[in-house]
């Protein structure tokens, strides 16, 4: 809450995401962006969610960002995914990759003003696969 990089490894559903959230709605009063960083689709899309539903009240608009239009259910079937603009919104789910995409396209301004980064899932660093976006 103080303005501190801080990095929290603990078990599962012991309250990490509460306390992300805690420090990045913090930020989003201050007039700054929360980015949620997510490893998955299915997990953006979850927290993305969970986030609108708890925080449109407050008039904060959350937005995703994963990088896809749409994810493949079923050959011919497709789930379509919000990809919103980020300019203008106060809290942003991604993923790794969507982001990524977002930084190295030249649109890093949208996030600005950024306050509070949360790196969910951050042992993916050492994945081969996810590792080198999230490093990026």
């Amino acid at each position: 809450m103080d303005g501190k990089n801080l990095l929290v490894a603990t078990a599962t559903g012991s309250g990490k995401t509460l306390v992300a959230e805690m420090a990045g709605i913090l930020q989003v009063f201050r007039g700054k962006k929360f980015l949620y960083l997510v490893p998955l689709v299915a997990v953006a899309n979850q927290k993305y969610m969970d986030f609108n539903a708890r925080y449109d009240a407050l008039g904060f608009r959350t937005v995703i960002r994963v990088g896809t239009g749409r994810i493949v259910i079923e050959e011919g079937e497709a789930l379509p995914i919000r990809e919103e603009q980020i300019v203008g919104a106060d809290i942003v789910v991604g993923t790794y990759e969507g982001v990524d995409f977002l930084l190295r396209s030249g649109e890093k301004e949208e996030l600005e003003p950024l306050g509070l980064v949360c790196v969910d899932e951050i042992h993916t660093l050492s994945e081969g696969e996810r590792g080198a976006r999230l490093s990026g």
